[in-house]
């Protein structure tokens, strides 16, 4: 099922969840699958709560039949509703469930689809319902193309916000002043390749895997801090074969806890350089970091020098010359990353209204940082080169 955002995806799969495991025999398994944790503690545990009434659960209510530990739901046939996010898809690789409903389908990794909760459907031939708004055209459009096609055993349902639980005015208020390919993709639920435009043949890049640090092998860190709603987001790029080994994405904002954080992945890859925005508010976190030692290199944003950074990264993406695993977030956040004409002539750049664009910035920041070091040359917008030398930040430039 693709639908557009707000349409009420959440809502759908736990009460398809609650209805397939009320009917399926006792001790069995019903899978609910989120792509990341915080979407299942914030979404589906509190959807799950409204939709399953206190007189279907094992037991005297929500305190004995749910395992908040385990994220675990007995109903009163003794069936269970197990919760899991796809961030540590391989926990549940030992299950054989009776149902999988797979939320947001489109931001799993193939990876979770295919090698570690597909297998779990084998057994017992268990039916599966997946629930996504489109993401470019990754997994979740390739089984949609089955249903479409109408292979056996495959049907698609297609519903656009207006289609959902809220008023059109909702909807219309959601939508207003997004680019049209955002919402065509959003709001309407199409499936769009490289939807934002600013970088073209991101698929193209999607190679090997995150790595442990290798000897004799050196490394460059880019991060972007977590401001109020914001994730903090560490990359770590390998410079010999310009792969991203490491990624980070986390929403908890004390300073102190991102400056060890930044701090630990620098000092694991070889106390790698570490580039990050010192403007305002990243100010006091590039300070600390240099007064403890890390290797800190600070880049001031202004429009310019922000044009910069997200065209030297559209450059290595466009040339290939940059490359990364399937890291669902990263991919959605480059597909949807869209340039805005201004109207004195100018270019903003950024994720549209309502989305975050901090694993961009985080990479672009890392790719920028390999072209440092000796008489490395950097790519600028005319295509021509500039060439830098050790020792100044590019607050300078």
């Amino acid at each position: 099922m693709r639908a557009g955002r707000k349409f009420g995806k959440t809502y759908v799969a736990v009460r398809v969840a609650r209805d397939w495991a009320a009917d399926a025999d006792p001790g069995a398994y019903v899978l609910v699958a989120a792509p990341e944790y915080a979407y299942l503690r914030d979404q589906l545990v509190p959807e799950m709560i409204r939709a399953v009434p206190s007189e279907a659960l094992r037991g005297s209510g929500w305190g004995n039949a749910y395992n908040k530990t385990e994220h675990i739901l007995t109903l009163a046939n003794d069936a269970k509703i197990i919760l899991r996010s796809m961030d540590n898809a391989d926990a549940v690789r030992p299950l054989s469930v009776a149902g999988l409903v797979a939320e947001e389908f489109s931001l799993w990794s193939r990876y979770a689809w295919e090698e570690c909760v597909r297998p779990t459907l084998m057994a017992k031939d268990a039916p599966a319902l997946f629930i996504f708004t489109p993401k470019g055209l990754n997994q979740a459009h390739e089984l949609w193309a089955r249903a479409a096609a109408a292979e056996p055993g495959y049907v698609g349902f297609h519903f656009t916000s207006y289609d959902g639980i809220l008023p059109a005015a909702g909807i219309d208020a959601e939508a207003r002043g997004l680019p049209e390919n955002v919402y065509r993709q959003e709001i309407l639920a199409e499936f769009l390749g490289d939807l934002g435009g600013v970088f073209r043949g991101v698929r193209a890049c999607v190679a090997g895997d995150l790595e442990e640090p290798q000897p004799d092998e050196t490394y460059v860190v880019g991060c972007d801090l977590g401001k109020t709603t914001d994730f903090t987001v560490i990359c770590v790029l390998k410079r010999s074969s310009r792969a991203l080994v490491h990624f980070e994405r986390f929403n908890q904002l004390d300073w102190e806890f991102q400056v060890a954080k930044v701090r630990a992945a620098s000092s694991r890859y070889h106390d790698a350089t570490v580039w990050l925005d010192s403007t305002g508010l990243g100010d006091p976190v590039y300070d600390r970091l240099r007064s403890l030692g890390v290797p800190a290199r600070g880049y001031k944003f202004t429009a310019e020098t922000k044009r910069r950074l997200v065209e030297n990264l559209a450059l290595a993406i466009g040339e290939r010359t940059v490359r990364f695993p399937d890291v669902p977030a990263l991919l959605s956040e480059l597909e949807i990353y869209a340039a805005e004409q201004l109207p004195g002539g100018g270019v903003r750049y950024g994720a549209p209204a309502g989305y975050h664009d901090d694993a961009v910035t985080a990479l672009a920041l890392a790719c920028w940082g390999l072209g440092r070091g000796g008489s490395s040359a950097l790519p600028t917008a005319d295509g021509g080169r500039v060439y830098q030398s050790r020792g100044f930040d590019h607050a300078a430039e």
